[in-house]
């Protein structure tokens, strides 16, 4: 059972300058965005941040830092780096009289001379306008809190960061289970599991065509999840992934995954992907199922043809919007 979401929200911010120009909105899709932790001595802090819908993407200079100073404050920077403006806040964590409770308390980001050296910031970057916080929070361990950072109401699009207290991370050290913890979001309406949630991942993928690398995806930091992945390989236009037949949708079997790898051909062409983590749940060798459009580019204006793009639906109808 996952952790609560807890409503609060912050007041609502700027968007804009974080994003790249507008697509047409994809229907109650998020994309995760950044996730990491920061453990200090009697906590650790969690977090993961999600776009809502995920088009048009952040900016390709878009990063997300944070540091960490005394024995209980977390900060969090998110920057774009293209147009040198930022947003963040600090947290500062205390443990409680109760045992597994936190009290957090949230403030604005308040760049020191030390945190602008750590986070590269000088005199050019620009902060975004700074919302209102919430008061105090006492919360349990695991207990998930949804922040509302930014928004954009011209285009629809949320940013919006959950973020969750637990104990400290311990060390195997000689133990063969392993103790660490993370933090995974699952936002929406619960519903039944279907065949289609068994979801596939690329993160950090690598994309070669016929053998040769796409230039392109060689530093292509990006970790997308769904029942349906998608790349978009420059003049070959986008192929769309299923561990599923799905053959009214005209998906035919082309290829296999295998582990943190993937193979499929189309025509005259094989193509493969490298990631970094598991491709699909399991350890046994799966059909792969692939849908190619060969006249599709990315829609939204100044969008990059020369570049390869991948991408996620959790399902089939809103990757063909």
């Amino acid at each position: 059972m996952r952790p609560p979401l807890t409503s609060c929200r912050f007041a609502t911010g700027v968007l804009l300058l974080l994003l790249t120009a507008c697509a047409a909105p994809l229907a109650a899709q998020t994309r995760r965005v950044d996730s990491g932790s920061a453990s200090l001595p009697t906590f650790a802090f969690y977090w993961e941040t999600r776009l809502a819908p995920p088009a048009p993407p952040l900016s390709n200079a878009f990063s997300a830092l944070y540091a960490v100073s005394q024995p209980n404050e977390v900060h969090r920077i998110l920057m774009d780096g293209e147009r040198r403006v930022y947003f963040g806040y600090t947290v500062r964590v205390e443990t409680t009289a109760l045992p597994a409770r936190f009290r957090l308390s949230f403030r604005p980001l308040s760049l020191t001379p030390d945190l602008k050296q750590r986070f590269n910031i000088d005199a050019t970057w620009k902060p975004l306008p700074v919302p209102r916080f919430p008061g105090i929070a006492d919360v349990r361990s695991g207990e998930v809190l949804e922040l509302s950072l930014l928004t954009n109401e011209a285009w629809g699009q949320h940013l919006t960061e959950y973020v969750a207290v637990q104990e400290p991370t311990r060390s195997p050290g000689f133990e063969t289970f392993d103790r660490t913890r993370e933090l995974v979001v699952a936002p929406g309406t619960p519903r039944d599991f279907t065949v289609n949630d068994a979801l596939l991942h690329l993160r950090e993928p690598r994309i070669f065509t016929n053998g040769r690398l796409e230039e392109s995806s060689n530093r292509l930091l990006v970790d997308e999840t769904g029942s349906i992945v998608w790349v978009y390989v420059p003049n070959r236009g986008r192929f769309l992934l299923s561990l599923t037949p799905l053959t009214r949708f005209g998906f035919k079997r082309a290829g296999e995954i295998r582990g943190s790898s993937l193979r499929f051909t189309v025509g005259a062409n094989t193509y493969s992907v490298s990631c970094s983590r598991r491709i699909a749940p399991g350890d046994a060798a799966f059909n792969l199922y692939v849908l190619h459009q060969p006249g599709w580019r990315p829609n939204y204006p100044n969008a990059d043809l020369g570049a390869t793009i991948v991408g996620a639906a959790d399902a089939v109808e809103d990757a063909l919007k």
